[in-house]
């Protein structure tokens, strides 16, 4: 039997190198089947194809490393009726197929720095490929050396007094596949001039206005200063020289030192905060604010504004230093949600000021347990009724999301109701009947749905409401034997109603009642003259209605049993036609002989026409499965051996036909699952009634389609999952 998926043990990985052709064999996928089923492969994949039957897995296209080095994709494998997914990884293996190139076609410096050790320039080369790794060779002039990462530096001093203006170098690199690219380094001398220098400082504020003198009159501001305070001194270099010989200079270096004014306000680290914290708990968040000038300028303090925010529990406290927020203790149930300003000032004169917006959400904690808005429900439901909605209880949880979402259940599951866990609708699950149970009283159990619940649980008392619903049926002709001695019960009165009183009114003293039981008796013995007797029998139920019957005894004869013989038939329900059940006359004992039939009993049902039995009509088996048929038999020239007519019995069985369909005892059915349900987990049975026989009154379960993926049902009574 194909009942087990195939068997999927991990991932699988491949390998294959950058640039295969297409079609090239990556590998085998190899799953088993514990029922040794035959398995078929398949791909969504546009990259790669894998063989139905036999798993392997070839490329579909041609790869680059570069480009993408792995993939990974999905094969899915089935015996045809289960299925398993299978991940797979090809990994792209890197060829050596790229030659390193420089960043430059070639490199050009002004060489200012003449000294050993001084940095000349940096050269730099990729390869495509990873992880090869580049050597740099140079040459040209023996004065320079390059690094390993590239950078070429003086190994010596070099007296550029004797050397021409330009040098060329060639610098190359190599990858470890012995592939080399080179590039020309061109070095342009730059030489220095020897004069005379001297140093000043002066300082100047920002706010100064276009023009200001900085240096002896001849440096004024052409622009306005801005103060950072990393870089707030600002070199200058003037250059002094001869009208007439422009070689013949000097230099004068001036330091400009600007000094702030406090124009900037504080900038806090984001427009706006949103934090989040778990009620109950304490927990402390960074405000930030920072101010671009210095000094005290820059010196930040912070407070609530306009004024600190109002709690009913727990507290919002901030440090004026650090804008450290501490919170502690919220309750999420007085209020969820906390808005409010923080404002940033610094120290200046006049100060600046800058505000933002703080949002603190509380986070709920499964601290309320549900609530139900009644201790205790009452409701009335008439007896007889169809299963129906009785009441609905409701508990309220303050708290959010599954903690605050409330499932019911009931107590007592020995009750004939059912609840509804979402809604907490009660429904009667089959006819009730206060004769049997006039209240029913059990607990409902309300809990929410945190991973550590809490509960809460309410009493529902049901009343079941008293409905005279029976009265005595009885058929209104009843034959009654001549041959009855005193005191033999004739036939009982019956009613669902308990405490029912009986009395009969008659014109003899035939029969009586008893007045509690409604078992009707012979009270004296019936005349051989006797003629129909009529009698009216009174029942008075609880509900105090009177019911009037009228009823009409026939005394018989008593037939003389000589010689019992019992023979059998079958009918078929619902099913009556001309043709005889039964040949009476076909008999060896009565072959020959001159013989009348007469029945007995079931009239009704059956008749005797010479010498066979008919159905008169369709007979329904739920109703009668079988029938007793007392037939007499009389000898128009009785034999000797016979000393009085003889009676027959013959035992009608009515054979099924499957007519009912099943019933279910209620019209829904409400089921909870744990969100802890492994496989098969049983959710519950559900119950049917056939009133057929046999084979035709055994019911047999399914499932719709959609249904079939979550749940699984016994063909014979039980719901799984």
């Amino acid at each position: 039997m194909n009942n087990k998926a195939p068997t999927v043990n991990g991932r699988f990985t491949f390998s294959i190198l950058e640039g295969q052709p297409k079609g090239t064999l990556v590998g085998c996928i190899h799953v088993s089947d514990p029922d040794g089923d035959d398995l078929i492969y398949s791909t969504n994949s546009t990259d790669f194809s894998v063989n139905s039957t036999t798993g392997e897995l070839k490329s579909q296209t041609v790869f680059d490393f570069e480009k993408n080095n792995q993939y990974n994709i999905l094969v899915e494998v089935t015996d045809k009726i289960h299925k398993a997914n299978i991940m797979v990884t090809i990994n792209v293996i890197d060829v050596n197929d790229h030659n390193p190139q420089f960043s430059q076609n070639e490199y050009k410096v002004n060489l200012t720095d003449f000294k050993n050790g001084a940095t000349v320039t940096q050269v730099s080369a990729n390869d495509d490929d990873p992880q090869d790794h580049i050597v740099y060779s140079l040459k040209g002039d023996s004065h320079f050396k390059i690094h390993p990462k590239g950078t070429i530096v003086l190994t010596r001093n070099l007296d550029w007094k004797t050397k021409e203006d330009s040098i060329t170098l060639m610098a190359t690199a190599t990858d470890l596949k012995n592939s080399s690219t080179s590039v020309l380094v061109s070095l342009s001398l730059i030489k220095p001039l020897e004069f005379a220098r001297s140093n000043f400082t002066t300082s100047i504020s920002e706010a100064a206005p276009t023009g200001t003198i900085v240096f002896k009159g001849i440096v004024r501001t052409r622009m306005p200063l801005i103060w950072h305070h990393q870089n707030n001194k600002i070199p200058i270099t003037v250059v002094v020289h001869d009208s007439d010989n422009k070689s013949n200079q000097t230099e004068e270096h001036i330091t400009v030192e600007v000094i702030d004014v406090n124009d900037h306000v504080p900038e806090f680290s984001q427009k706006s905060y949103k934090f989040q914290i778990a009620e109950n708990v304490a927990k402390t968040f960074n405000i930030q604010a920072t101010d671009m000038d210095g000094g005290k300028n820059a010196h930040v303090t912070y407070s609530f504004f306009p004024s600190q925010p109002q709690v009913v529990k727990g507290s919002i406290l901030l440090n004026a230093t650090t804008g450290t927020l501490s919170i502690s203790s919220l309750d999420r149930e007085d209020k969820v949600e906390y808005t409010f300003d923080i404002m940033a000032k610094d120290g200046g004169n006049p100060p600046m000021n800058s505000t933002t917006k703080v949002t603190v959400e509380v986070l709920d904690v499964n601290d309320n347990a549900p609530v139900f808005t009644k201790a205790e429900y009452n409701a009335n439901v008439n007896e007889n009724s169809e299963p129906q909605k009785i009441l609905t209880v409701h508990a309220d949880d303050k708290d959010a999301g599954l903690n605050g979402l409330v499932f019911y259940k009931l107590q007592n599951k020995s009750v004939p109701f059912i609840i509804n866990q979402i809604t907490g609708d009660i429904w009667s699950m089959m006819v009730l009947d206060f004769e049997k149970n006039p209240m029913y009283k059990f607990q409902i159990l309300a809990t929410d749905q945190s991973s550590n619940p809490k509960t809460s649980s309410c009493s529902v008392t049901i009343n079941v409401l008293d409905i005279c619903d029976e009265v005595p049926q009885l058929t209104t002709v009843i034959s009654l034997s001549k041959d009855k001695i005193v005191g033999t019960s004739v036939f009982s009165l019956k009613s669902s109603e308990n405490g029912t009183n009986y009395n009969i009114s008659a014109e003899h003293d035939i029969v009586d009642i008893n007045k509690k039981t409604g078992n009707v008796f012979t009270s004296s013995k019936i005349p051989n003259t006797a003629t129909n007797y009529h009698m009216t029998v009174t029942a008075w139920s609880q509900c105090h209605l009177p019911v009037l019957t009228e009823f009409e005894i026939k005394p018989e004869d008593p037939i003389l049993k000589t010689d019992e013989k019992e023979l059998k038939a079958e009918l078929t329900e619902n099913h009556c036609s001309n043709q005889s059940m039964f040949n009476l006359s076909g008999l060896p004992e009565f072959q020959g002989k001159d013989v009348s039939f007469n029945l007995r009993t079931f009239n009704e049902f059956f008749k005797i026409e010479n010498g066979q039995i008919y159905c008169q009509v369709a007979v329904d088996r739920e109703k009668y499965s079988q029938f007793e048929l007392l037939i007499e038999v009389s000898y128009k020239y009785k034999p000797i051996a016979y000393t009085a007519d003889e009676t027959l019995k013959v035992v009608v069985t009515v054979s099924d036909v499957n007519d009912n369909q099943p019933q279910f005892q209620t019209p829904s059915l409400f089921y909870s699952i744990p969100s802890t349900a492994q496989f098969f987990y049983q959710v519950g049975k559900i119950k049917v009634i056939d009133k057929d026989d046999g084979e035709n009154g055994a019911s047999r379960f399914s499932l719709s389609k959609d249904d079939k993926d979550l749940f699984y049902i016994n063909p014979s009574s039980d719901l799984h999952i």
